[in-house]
């Protein structure tokens, strides 16, 4: 990975736009990002961190407020990151969460959601990727090798937390490694085992509970205990197993010859059955046959003792045949007679109906006279239907005369009221035209009044900025003048601290002198009189301590020597701008101008709608003039087709009320065609019911002289005799069945089988059957013993071919068992084969914590000059309750251990440098060996002596092997004067900037 670019806006303390080059810091190798503490140098890591993963390193991105402070409410905080991953070229540009302030929103405010698009440079053209945040996190992940934590640990170094690791206890440092080497998959493979242990351990459990429900199975089918009990087998296994499938093979032996007897006895007992059945049979046939010999003699007395209702029965049946035949004339003059009466009737009604005009009754009115009036009606209705076209014209006339009074009432009132416009229309078009000539002059000088307005708005500003530069700059000049007092003083304490060190150096010397050994200085062994340590000794702490003070009074006097020439430079070019008018003169200036241009504006917007108002009036006026001249024309020719059909209405009219008098065609014409049907009518009904007499008659003649030919006297007797067909039948059916029962009753009583049977003796029918009833009980008790007794063989086959099957599968459960409690208990450390109780992830971090302490003590030696090395400790710790993460530090000059923890400022810093650097060359390689070419340590180097900080560098610049790019991040003058190439960050109120050199 290779970062080219950075641009971060309202990012953290950057309100603006601030950009870094890296290219070109790229091509140096070493460069330092510096500035004042607090102005804002881990903000640029961050920038990095977060576009790339979205998220800032450590606890600084649980705050989640990344938009700097500094910037406006609606400006969107923005990183772009251009970065070179595994050969390829992205621009990566994020917008994290942040609050846009909303007039709209009842909060004052709207939540806006991150953003992130990411874009790839092919063939020289940038194209885009995809605009999803996971997307591009995936992309990101994939490309890179790692994820956010590894990068921190392997790229950003971040401030301070190399220290943790060092000094951290086992449960923190267990956490740090198990994210960064992916332990997690051990674990895995810790609660598989343990999983795969208790589902071997179910299954040869649920195995062997199978094994004992069939065991109590077998002795529910023996009827009595065969084998042990379910706990007895699981403990003593295969040998009560085999035990109990022997004791089944016996009882199967035993059951088979069981039931071979059982099948004896059952058709012995069959046997008996069928016998007691065949007994019985006969003497049920023997007391059916004397009882049907009874039952026949019985009938025939009793059909012999009906034998007069039946001839009565027949005669009726004879006499009803007979009467039949004289039925259909019978209901002929029934027929004719009904059909002679509704005839009548509604003749009569029609009558009455019709309103015969005389006072003559029906009887007495002749068919002719009938037919004569309805041809008098239908020729007054011929004359009356005529009428009906003249009668629609008048109608027609009479509307349209009505309309064209209307069209003619409507053309005065527009006559009138377009004269009245022509009157008005000249005075409008008039007075329009004196408005745009006034407001003419005003709009001509609109272009001017703008270039002037806008000259007052740039005055205005100018004056407005300037006036706050004055009184910035007094503060500015009170700034540096207290930058100076206090770079003076800081630089007199310096001074006065190496004075005193150097003065009190040989007091040091002779501290470290003891009896024997040589002095460092003049090399002899006797030291007669040694140095005393003084009140007033500065050590090379305090002396460093006020060097740093110095450098910090240095920095801000630079800083404030800058902001003053800056405003100075400022203030000149606003004062020429403003032409010297005050903040009051250039906002009466400027709100002159902006009236003036408002009055222009509004005369030009006057001048258009006139003109266009203009032009409308007069095209109006052109119009109406020649709308009312048509009007004139249209309005007398209306007034003459008035007059004509007014006079063809009433000639018309005249016509109508001669024939019909005031009664309208339509009336007249219902009224005698409802006459004229009624007569029609009446007609033709009167000619029915004449023709219904005749047939009356003719029928009543007919039926007489059948009557006079039968046996019946009249139509009453006819009558009597008749029955319905269902009758009829009925009464030949009971005929026909008393013939058939008594033949039936008759060949019965004579059959000689039936007489034989008479003459025996009637059989004992209850005491056959209790025999039959006997046998069969004892049949069925046999036959439910032998079918016992093959369900009990039929059930122990099938159970022993279910044992063996569970015996077989029994066998590798077991073996498959052991195993796995085995390797489970070994990766847990629970088994007693594990001599160190440490689990499988415990001791693959502890492996990887070796490797991490061999690469550092490679750099360690070399900075520390072969006095310290980091040592892996498999003791326990606090927080460690099994070992093998702790840490310890050899001492080389002592031949002694020491905790971390004793070590000063200066050595914890570059032994925890150590340390993360090997960290970062083991994470690299668990991620697959991934090229980082850019890498970033923060701060940490205040703390070293000036040799220490050679070795360190040596070291720091050891890491630009291979083309890599190595960042630090310090205050340090020492190490602006050592590093050429720079990124200043610079602090201010209003944000900081970025200044690259």
């Amino acid at each position: 990975m290779r970062v080219h670019r950075l641009e971060v806006t309202a990012f953290g303390p950057f309100a603006d736009t601030q950009r870094i080059d890296f290219d070109a810091l790229n091509d140096v190798g070493l460069f330092l990002l510096t500035g004042q503490t607090g102005a804002g140098k881990t903000s640029v890591l961050d920038a990095i961190c977060f576009g790339l993963f979205g998220a800032v390193p450590g606890a600084r991105n649980n705050a989640k407020d990344l938009k700097s402070h500094h910037a406006g409410p609606e400006a969107q905080p923005v990183i772009e990151l251009e970065v070179s991953l595994r050969g390829r070229r992205f621009t990566l540009r994020r917008s994290p969460a942040w609050v846009r302030a909303s007039r709209r929103a009842k909060s004052g405010h709207v939540d806006q959601a991150a953003k992130a698009t990411v874009s790839e440079l092919v063939a020289g053209q940038w194209v885009p990727l995809t605009s999803r945040l996971d997307e591009v996190g995936h992309l990101v992940t994939r490309l890179l090798g790692m994820n956010r934590d590894q990068f921190c640990q392997v790229v950003l170094l971040p401030q301070g937390q190399f220290q943790t690791f060092l000094r951290a206890g086992a449960k923190q440092r267990h956490d740090v490694l198990e994210s960064l080497f992916e332990s997690g998959r051990f674990l895995r493979i810790e609660q598989w085992l343990a999983e795969h242990r208790r589902s071997c351990d179910n299954a040869c459990q649920a195995q062997e509970t199978r094994i004992s429900r069939l065991l109590a199975h077998i002795d529910e089918a023996h009827g009595s205990p065969l084998t042990a009990t379910a706990e007895v087998c699981a403990a003593s296994a295969g040998s009560s197993f085999a035990d109990s499938r022997q004791a089944l093979e016996t009882v199967l032996e035993a059951t088979t010859a069981s039931v071979a007897q059982t099948r004896v006895h059952e058709a012995a007992s069959l046997d008996r059955v069928k016998a007691a059945e065949h007994a019985l049979d006969e003497a049920q046939t023997l007391r059916d046959r004397q009882q049907s010999y009874a039952e026949a003699l019985r009938q025939l007395a009793e059909l012999d003792a009906t034998a007069d209702l039946v001839r009565d029965r027949e005669r009726e049946v004879n006499r009803a045949r007979a009467a039949e035949g004289l039925q259909p004339l019978l209901e002929l003059c029934d027929e004719a007679e009904q059909s002679w009466q509704r005839s009548r009737d509604e003749t009569l009604e029609l009558f009455v109906r019709s309103g015969w005009p005389d006072a003559r009754p029906l009887d007495a009115l002749p068919v002719c006279d009938v037919t004569a009036l309805s041809v008098a009606l239908r020729a007054e209705l011929s004359t009356a239907q005529a009428l009906s076209s003249v009668e629609a014209e008048v109608e027609l006339s009479l509307q349209e005369i009505a309309s064209l009074r209307e069209g003619v009432s409507h053309q005065d009132a527009e006559i009138t009221a377009m004269a009245a416009e022509l009157a008005a229309a000249p005075e409008a078009i008039g007075e329009a035209r004196a408005e745009l000539a006034r407001v003419t002059h005003s709009a001509a000088e609109l272009g001017q009044l703008r270039a002037h307005v806008q000259h007052a708005r740039t005055v205005h500003a100018a004056a407005c900025e300037l006036a706050g530069l004055r009184a910035g700059l007094e503060a500015a000049d009170d700034d540096a003048l207290r930058a100076r007092d206090g770079y003076l003083t800081a630089k007199l304490g310096w001074l006065d601290a190496r004075e005193r060190r150097i003065a009190g150096m040989a007091a040091v010397l002779a501290q470290e002198l003891s009896p024997g050994s040589a002095c460092p200085v003049c090399g002899s062994a006797e030291h007669p009189h040694p140095a005393k340590v003084s009140g007033d000794h500065v050590d090379s702490d305090a002396e460093t301590a006020t060097l740093d003070v110095l450098r910090v009074a240095e920095e801000r006097l630079a800083a404030a020597r800058d902001h003053v020439h800056a405003v100075q430079l400022r203030v000149a070019a606003l004062d020429t701008g403003c032409h010297g008018l005050s903040v009051e003169q250039s906002t009466s200036q400027r709100e002159s101008a902006a009236v003036a241009l408002e009055e222009a504006i509004e005369a030009e917007a006057r001048r258009n709608a006139l003109t266009a108002q203009i032009h409308v009036l007069e095209r109006a006026q052109h119009s109406l003039e020649q709308r009312y001249a048509g009007a004139r024309t249209s309005i007398e020719v209306l007034r003459t087709r008035l007059e004509v059909r007014v006079e063809a209405a009433a000639r018309q009219r005249e016509q109508l009320v001669a024939v019909i008098g005031d009664a309208t065609v339509a009336d007249r014409v219902t009224e005698l065609s409802a006459r004229a049907a009624d007569c029609d009518e009446l007609a033709q009904s009167m000619h029915a019911t004449a023709r219904l007499v005749d047939a009356r008659d003719e029928r009543a003649q007919r039926f007489a002289d059948a009557v006079r030919a039968s046996d019946f006297v009249d139509a009453g007797d006819v009558r009597t005799a008749r029955l319905s067909r269902s009758e009829i039948s009925n009464a030949e059916a009971l005929h026909r069945g008393y013939l058939e029962a008594r033949a039936v009753a008759a060949r019965t009583a004579s059959a000689a089988t039936l007489v034989e049977a008479a003459r025996q003796p009637p059989p004992d029918i209850a005491g056959l059957r209790r025999a039959l009833s006997q046998h069969r009980q004892a049949h069925q008790h046999a036959a439910g013993a032998a079918r016992r007794e093959v369900e009990r063989l039929d059930r122990l086959d099938v159970l022993r071919g279910e044992l063996d099957t569970a015996l077989a599968q029994w066998w590798p459960l077991t073996a498959a068992r052991d195993l796995a409690i085995d390797v489970a208990s070994m990766c847990a450390g629970t088994s007693a084969d594990n001599r160190t109780r440490t689990r499988l992830s415990h001791y693959v971090l502890s492996a990887r914590l070796q490797q991490v302490v061999e690469a550092a003590n490679v750099r360690l030696g070399k900075i520390s000059g072969g006095r310290y090395q980091l040592q892996h400790s498999m003791q326990r710790c606090v927080g460690d309750a099994r070992g093998g993460l702790g840490l310890i530090v050899l001492d080389t000059y002592t031949g002694e251990t020491r905790d971390p923890v004793t070590l000063s400022g200066g050595e914890t810093f570059y032994v925890s440098l150590a340390l993360a650097l090997g960290l970062a060359d083991l994470v690299r390689d668990e991620i697959g060996g991934t090229e980082l070419s850019t890498v970033f340590v923060d701060e940490g180097f205040s703390s070293l002596d000036p040799d220490t900080l050679d070795e360190v560098m040596d070291e720091i610049d050891a890491l630009r092997s291979g083309g890599r790019s190595v960042g630090l991040v310090s205050h340090l003058s020492e190490l602006r004067m050592r590093i050429p190439a720079k990124v200043l960050v610079v602090g201010s109120p209003r944000g900081s900037h970025i200044v690259a050199g």
